[in-house]
């Protein structure tokens, strides 16, 4: 990407503060889990924070979020991550669009941003693409996407780790996103097989992938 697209894209990345809201929905619950991997003696006798700091989906999130806030407190440490997640986001779009859509540079830049600023979006009513406030899912989903984008371009090695990151994250998210990454891509590479032999191949291939 030229610098033009890379300030354009992180101007994307800002702009979605102008609704930016904190300490609100999901993003409750996880602040008293980063305050305990924290500080070790914050409440001490509350049930919730006891069970939900053992191992656990948010094991890896609370313990990334408790080692930054050693740095920056939590609510600039959120408003930065919003930015970087956004930014991560919107050159993922803008990459998907370039290489798997052809798309022209304006063309890519208002793909990122429509995916970046409408946060209403979602799948199936499920996952939204992008939240109002920080939360687990909101890193996890940029890695998957850019998972999936790296493993159609046949980055298998840089694919697996986005979609490791993304399941340390959030579990659920990033294990889906990849089984059906896979299932897609090796699904494609089956019919596009020009005999059984090369089909054969491509199943073959799969499995040892998927065993690595």
């Amino acid at each position: 990407m030229s610098r033009r697209s890379l300030a354009l894209l992180a101007l994307v990345g800002v702009i979605p503060l102008l609704g930016y809201q904190f300490a609100i929905g999901n993003q409750v619950e996880q602040l008293s889990l980063i305050m305990r991997g924290t500080d070790p003696g914050f409440l001490t006798k509350d049930f919730y924070v006891n069970a939900a700091s053992e191992f656990g989906p948010r094991h890896y999130y609370s313990q990334l979020l408790s080692l930054l806030n050693r740095l920056a407190p939590i609510p600039v440490l959120f408003i930065v991550l919003t930015c970087l997640t956004n930014f991560a986001l919107a050159c993922a779009s803008f990459v998907g669009a370039r290489r798997l859509l052809n798309a022209t540079p304006g063309a890519a830049a208002i793909a990122a941003l429509i995916i970046v600023l409408n946060s209403s979006f979602s799948l199936g009513l499920a996952s939204s693409i992008r939240f109002e406030s920080y939360q687990p899912a909101s890193a996890a989903i940029v890695f998957a996407i850019a998972g999936f984008i790296l493993l159609i371009v046949r980055k298998t090695l840089w694919a697996t780790a986005a979609f490791v990151c993304s399941s340390l994250l959030h579990p659920l998210m990033g294990l889906e996103v990849a089984a059906i990454a896979w299932c897609s891509c090796g699904l494609a590479s089956i019919v596009r097989a020009s005999s059984v032999r090369d089909a054969l191949r491509g199943v073959h291939e799969g499995r040892q992938l998927a065993a690595h």
